[in-house]
């Protein structure tokens, strides 16, 4: 009769139909059959593919692993086995898309035994998709606990990709305050030999230029030359425009000649316009009507926003002729 049960369930999983699964769980207690951990298998995976036309199964799917792994657990049951990894993580999935953060930690941790979680027997080890789908779980609200977990991974054996820190880092990025956490990811990335892609540096350097964070901004550029990580036209762009805001003319002017220096940074208009800025703030304005010289030379097409720069910091150094200069 188990094998009869077992080729229904089978067509549930086919089906994606977790509704009849439950069913023919109801059929088998009747024959007073205990499902094992293939049977388990395929009503979770059943359920969890069911999950979207019909929302709520997954908490069917992750009652069912509980109940599961506390019979395994009471002895007498270990003959039916472990079930496998796939069927947690497919609860995971589920969970991280309702936003059920804190069932999918209390899973995850059921799963590496911590110190209140059941016997080790009871529940699969978890893989690298198992934190995947926990850390997807937290990313949109909770990067904070997200990052812990990312932190903890190399102790239990698991190395995070970059698909795992890309992960993390938006909402870490969205919030200022969380900024250094960010951070501290990158320098993560950087110790485990993980080769960030600039657009993390990028994201990172822009988000701390944003709220006025130059320093930390900076240092994280120069990290990028220490680490041989590719700094392009962005990276020095996002910088020199926080400077601009701040009327850091000194450190506008290091940056683009920093830029000058890099052989794959490209100088584009944006570039000179924020210098320009930077210069019309910082009381500077002869250095700007240079700059603008300088992009003429150099060829880059104009527009509105270099000339208004560059009228601006006339009127602040009260070079009035110049002005009307620059706008013949």
């Amino acid at each position: 009769e188990r094998s009869t049960f077992r080729a229904c369930l089978t067509e549930c999983f086919n089906a994606g139909n977790g509704v009849s699964a439950l069913k023919v769980v109801e059929k088998m207690e009747d024959a007073m059959l205990k499902p094992d951990a293939g049977d388990v298998h395929l009503i979770v995976l059943a359920l969890c593919r069911n999950n979207k036309e019909e929302p709520g199964l997954w908490e069917d799917a992750f009652e069912l692993l509980l109940q599961y792994a506390a019979g395994t657990e009471e002895g007498g049951e270990a003959a039916r086995g472990v079930v496998d990894v796939v069927s947690y993580n497919a609860v995971l999935k589920c969970m991280g898309e309702g936003q059920r953060c804190e069932d999918s930690i209390r899973l995850m941790k059921l799963m590496e035994n911590d110190e209140d979680a059941a016997p080790i027997s009871a529940h699969p080890i978890p893989n690298m998709a198992t934190y995947h789908a926990v850390i997807e779980a937290l990313s949109s609200s909770q990067g904070d606990k997200a990052a812990e977990i990312i932190r903890s991974m190399p102790k239990r054996g698991i190395i995070p990709t970059v698909y795992t820190f890309e992960l993390a880092m938006p909402t870490l990025l969205k919030d200022h305050k969380r900024l250094d956490r960010a951070v501290d990811l990158l320098d993560m990335m950087h110790d485990l030999k993980i080769v960030s892609p600039t657009v993390f540096y990028n994201k990172a350097i822009s988000a701390l230029a944003r709220v006025g964070q130059l320093e930390p901004a900076t240092r994280l550029l120069s990290k990028m030359k220490e680490r041989k990580i590719e700094r392009d036209t962005v990276t020095f762009n996002a910088l020199i425009s926080a400077c601009a805001n701040k009327g850091r003319a000194t450190d506008a002017l290091k940056l683009l000649n920093e830029c000058k220096e890099e052989e794959r940074v490209e100088l584009d208009i944006i570039t000179y316009t924020n210098t320009i800025r930077a210069c019309a703030r910082g009381n500077m304005s002869i250095k700007a009507l240079e700059l603008l010289d300088e992009v003429k030379e150099i060829g880059l097409p104009l527009d509105a926003y270099v000339y208004t720069a560059a009228i601006d910091a006339c009127a602040k150094g009260r070079m009035w002729k110049k002005a009307l200069d620059v706008l013949e």
